[in-house]
This record gives C-alpha cells, sequence and structure tokens, in this order.
C-alpha cells in the first residue's frame, strides 16, 4: 500500500501509473494534513511525497509513523541532475484492488472509495467503443485536452486514465483559473476541456472570454454537479468553435451515465452506460417511469469497498445495489433525470422540491453570481426553500435585492418552489474541493442563527 500527496500533475502522473503497474494499492492524499492521517490510520509502506511539503509533513508527524517509509519525491528535471536517484524498490502483491479516493464531503464525512483493478479496464473499455455509444469521454485519439482538475479528485482522476489509455495529448494546468484556461486553449488549440459544472460556470462567466474566439474548441465535458443553463448558454454562445457539452453523471464510488446535452436540458443525465444497471427505488419499490425515488446502480466501474483504518470493508452481496444518494427518475426514452441528492432534497405544501432547478432558476437573475439553496422547518408548508446567495456586488451592498430575487423566482415558479424561506447573502458558498455546495453548513448556519 503507497499514500501519494503529489501536487505537480506531471510527476503525479508517471507516480501513479508507476505504482498500477507494480500491482500496488495507491491511496491518494489531497493535502499534507489529509496524508499524515491516512499514513496515521491505515499505515500505509511507503509515503511518497513531493518536497513542497517536506515542511509540513515534518511538523505534523514529530517522529512518529515508524511503520511506514517517508520518500520525499523529486520533480523530474531534478531527477536529471542526480544520477544517484533511483525509486525505492517497492513491490506490491497482486491484488484487486488499484486506488483509494477520498470522497468530496459535500455529504458527510470524506470516505476512502476503494477502486478495483477493473474500474480502470472499464475507463480503456468505455473509450475503446468510442462515440457509437455515446459512452467514451473523448472522441477522438488525437484530442488536444486541456486537464485543470485535480487528478487525485475522481473527475481530475478519470479524465487522466481515460486521455491517456486513448492516446490524447494532455495540457497540464497546475490550477484552474478562468483567465488562465483561455489563454492556454487558444496557445495549444486545445480541441476539449472536461471541468466540474463549478469551474466550467466560472469559466462561462469570466469577463476575459468575450476577449476569446476559441475556434479550436469543439467540445466540454462536465464532470461533477449539474450544469446551469444560463452557464451552458453563455459557453454555446460565445465559443465559436463549441458544437456541445457533455454531461457525465459520476460519483467516487461509481461512473453512471452520460451524454451530450443542450443547454437548457441540465436534469436530463442520459441512459445508463453499457455493462451497469439503474433502478428507481422508493419505499423498497422500484418506480414507474417519470416517478421520482433513490437512483441504485450495480455495474463494472464500481467501488469494492471502503478503507477504514488500516482495514478493507469489502461491499457484499447483500450491498450488490450501490444506492447514490441522489434522487431521480426514468423518462420513456430510458433517460435518467436527476433531481438532486436524497438529502438535499425536502417537500413543501405536500411537494417534492429538486434543489437544482431551482438553483439553475436563481443563476438567470443578473445580480445573482452563485446561490445554493436548502429547505428549512416552516409551521405552514412543513419545511419551504431558502436561497444563499453570492451576489454581484458586495454583500453587504445587496440587500435591497433580496425582494427582486423573491420576486424573479415567484413569477416564474409555483407556489411550492418560491422562496419562502428567505434569501441570504454570503461572500462565499461553503464548497468541496470540485465546488460542490456543502448544504449542510448551511443548514447548521441557519439553524443557529435562528435558535
Amino acid at each position: 500500500m503507497v499514500c501519494l500527496l503529489i501536487k505537480d500533475k506531471s510527476l503525479f502522473s508517471t507516480t501513479l501509473l508507476g505504482c498500477l503497474l507494480h500491482s500496488t494499492l495507491v491511496i491518494l492524499a489531497s493535502n499534507a494534513k489529509h496524508a499524515i492521517s491516512i499514513v496515521e490510520s491505515s499505515s500505509p509502506k511507503v509515503f511518497l511525497y513531493e518536497k513542497i511539503y517536506a515542511g509540513e509533513v515534518d511538523d505534523l508527524t514529530s517522529g512518529k509513523c515508524h511503520d511506514t517509509l517517508f520518500f520525499n519525491m523529486l520533480r523530474s528535471e531534478e531527477i536529471e541532475k542526480k544520477t544517484s536517484y533511483s525509486f525505492p524498490q517497492y513491490r506490491g502483491s497482486v491484488v484487486t484492488q488499484s486506488i483509494v479516493l477520498y470522497s468530496g464531503g459535500s455529504t458527510g464525512p470524506q470516505r476512502g472509495v476503494v477502486l478495483p483493478d477493473k474500474w480502470l479496464h472499464y475507463l480503456m473499455f468505455l473509450q475503446d467503443l468510442g462515440d457509437v455509444h455515446h459512452s467514451a469521454l473523448f472522441e477522438a485519439s488525437d484530442d488536444v485536452i486541456l486537464l485543470a482538475e485535480p487528478p487525485w479528485r475522481f473527475p481530475g482522476l478519470i479524465v487522466l486514465i481515460s486521455a491517456l489509455s486513448f492516446g490524447c495529448t494532455m495540457v497540464q494546468q497546475s490550477f484552474f483559473d478562468s483567465n488562465k484556461s483561455l489563454l492556454l486553449i487558444e496557445e495549444h488549440k486545445i480541441n476539449c476541456v472536461p471541468l466540474t459544472a463549478s469551474s466550467m460556470t466560472s469559466l462561462a462567466f469570466a469577463l476575459a472570454l468575450s476577449e476569446y474566439e476559441l475556434p479550436s474548441l469543439q467540445y466540454m465535458v462536465n464532470l461533477g454537479g449539474a450544469l446551469s443553463s444560463k452557464a451552458g448558454e453563455i459557453l454555446m454562445k460565445r465559443v465559436s468553435g463549441l458544437g456541445h457539452i457533455r454531461q457525465v453523471y459520476c460519483l467516487t464510488e461509481c461512473a453512471i451515465a452520460t451524454r451530450k446535452r443542450g443547454h437548457k436540458d441540465i436534469l436530463n443525465i442520459g441512459a445508463p452506460l453499457p455493462g451497469n444497471r439503474v433502478k428507481i427505488v422508493r419505499n423498497g419499490e422500484k418506480c414507474s417511469l417519470k416517478v421520482p425515488g433513490e437512483i441504485h446502480v450495480v455495474g463494472e466501474c464500481m467501488l469494492s469497498g471502503y478503507l477504514e483504518g488500516a482495514n478493507l470493508r469489502f461491499v457484499t452481496h447483500n450491498e450488490e445495489w450501490f444506492r447514490t444518494g441522489d434522487v431521480g427518475f426514468f423518462d420513456e426514452k430510458g433517460n435518467i433525470h436527476l433531481l438532486g441528492g436524497l438529502l438535499d432534497m425536502f417537500v413543501c405544501a405536500g411537494e417534492q422540491i429538486s434543489v437544482i432547478e431551482l438553483e439553475d432558476l436563481l443563476l438567470h437573475h443578473p445580480a445573482v453570481e452563485k446561490a445554493a439553496v436548502i429547505g428549512v422547518p416552516s409551521a405552514e408548508l412543513g419545511e419551504c426553500a431558502r436561497a444563499f446567495v453570492v451576489p454581484r456586488s458586495r454583500p453587504e451592498d445587496a440587500h435591497s435585492e433580496a425582494e427582486g430575487i423573491r420576486q424573479f423566482i415567484r413569477l416564474r415558479s409555483p407556489f411550492h418552489k418560491q422562496l419562502h424561506g428567505g434569501v441570504e447573502f454570503l461572500r462565499k458558498i461553503p464548497s468541496t474541493e470540485i465546488g460542490l455546495p456543502i448544504r449542510r453548513v448551511l443548514r447548521v448556519r441557519y439553524l443557529s442563527a435562528t435558535n
């Protein structure tokens, strides 16, 4: 077992592939504190970290973790200067588990998700299918792809593995910045940009976008969360060469569906991927068409279990169907429509509310830059919608906009979808590393203020 903490994406890619070729289980850490917690709880045999983390690692360990070999990695240009440098001779046994990825933590504590070898093979299989079943992430082996998302998180990792297996050219960006991304797309004639919904939205609303035509950019891939119709509309209108946006529905535990989408079609995430079976369940029973319930999935691109301390807890036969925690329904064409997370849904005046739809509508208001919606208690309605908004002006100057935003929703939504819980302005919405709002933090904030 090896733990990796590497920020440089080129070094990360080569090190990860080296470990996988040695059939070594790899745990991916996102920062020094996270890595040390993994080392202390799981005791990997080797901890490989980039030298920029050396000071933090030394401060955090303080002589602990004696069962783990710490190894300070050098960048490739430094390796060439140090001829005595060599990787440690480490050979893991041939195991079926390949990678441990930590979940984003949007709905609860982060968990170490164990992904098996067949998960990697399945990504390669999808890419080999090409676009015949609309299941391949990338459309041509000569695509030039921007890798801007961190590869130690699920969206960045599937981009890395799929692009390498298909033979695509990757232009690596150290961290996502919309202005820098636009410059790289133009300079390197990039024709595919895979991003999370949060990053893609930032790119759409970047002031610099109007300065570029970007004729090389043929398609984009949304890898996390629902892209707002407003952001999709802006990108399709302003980017001259953009043909379509591909929506990928995936969790850290599994990849489920993908499709080409229109910019207004935010809830339709397409049919299940080849090799996947999906059912919609409500109160323990399989749902009929267009009846919402929890999305359950079983298939090839699935986790094998969770890392709990130094032990692996495998998914048992009784847990064959993985419960995604998301709510959706099937339409008559066999496409899945995603309504939101089970914990994020609420019932107002007897009607179930999708926060995704409300957040998408809020982003069409000219004063709203970002928005997150939660259900809050209501004596009359059971629960009702409350919007947390990052305004385009300063939050302290935006309070006069609150009634205008409520009126905007009132004119476009039925009674049960209106903002009966009010509007609150924030400087920043609490989010995961890939930009998904952490709504439980907003709930705590609201309940603390009302109590």
